[in-house]
């Protein structure tokens, strides 16, 4: 029961933060859940909550989505999922949460710095963000850093960022599921955790939805990358702590 509460409470802020930002999901998400549910079951439910939840933001955003830019960023996608897909299935649990940890932890400090890097050709940028989005989609379930930093890059507005972002993410969670479901990945333990957490994960879109227009988003950017930093490190600390184990005061020191 306690598990289910817990995970309840991350989905439902995971929830609200994709809502009200755009990405940050599986950021939030993955990290928290991988510390009480297997990581091969958190991958799937989490691309699976994703799909609904950037369902919600396209329908909700009223900013035009660059639909060649969508398709450039899918297209590439396609070659990271199977990749992606077949990497989890073979690593090591522990070693993708130190993963995990490390990939939110760069991008919650590159975000925070507002590093731009100059980018000689769009469409080679989009091509590599859109790869890496699929592998990390297929691998650890999460997409977002790769495009997240792209257009973060290259300073598109809320609305536009939003919008973008959401629409390559649904065929990307559509293409991962499928494959998924064609090598094993969903199982009963995955659509009983889907049903247990789906409460949590509705009331947090719901609540996103409606706070969209009356949050100070500056405001909650910071607070988001300063929760996506804690997931993080809890990530990265449990990782390490199976597959280094730490004994007396080392142990102690790092996990209290």
């Amino acid at each position: 029961m306690n598990d289910v509460i817990y995970g309840s409470i991350s989905v439902f802020f995971a929830s609200l933060t994709q809502v009200v930002t755009g990405f940050g999901f599986a950021l939030l998400a993955v990290p928290l859940l991988s510390l009480f549910v297997s990581l091969h079951t958190v991958v799937a439910l989490v691309v699976f909550f994703s799909l609904l939840i950037n369902i919600v933001v396209v329908a909700q955003t009223k900013a035009r989505i660059e639909l060649k830019e969508v398709w450039i960023l899918f297209l590439f996608s396609l070659f990271g999922i199977p990749v992606g897909v077949l990497f989890v299935k073979a690593a090591n649990p522990n070693f993708l949460k130190v993963i995990i940890g490390a990939m939110a932890l760069a991008t919650a400090l590159i975000l925070m710095k507002g590093t731009r890097i100059r980018v000689r050709s769009n469409v080679l940028a989009m091509g590599i963000a859109g790869f890496f989005s699929g592998f990390l989609n297929g691998s650890i379930s999460m997409s977002g850093p790769p495009v997240v930093l792209f257009l973060a890059n290259r300073g598109d507005k809320r609305d536009l960022f939003r919008s973008t972002i959401s629409a390559f993410a649904i065929g990307l969670n559509v293409i991962t599921l499928v494959s998924f479901a064609a090598s094993g990945v969903l199982t009963a333990d995955v659509v009983r955790n889907v049903l247990s957490l789906l409460p949590g994960a509705a009331i947090g879109t719901v609540i996103g939805a409606l706070l969209t227009r009356r949050i100070d988003e500056v405001l909650f950017g910071r607070i988001v990358l300063i929760l996506i930093v804690v997931s993080g490190v809890a990530a990265i600390a449990t990782g390490i702590e199976k597959l280094v184990p730490l004994t007396g005061a080392a142990r102690h020191l790092f996990f209290f």
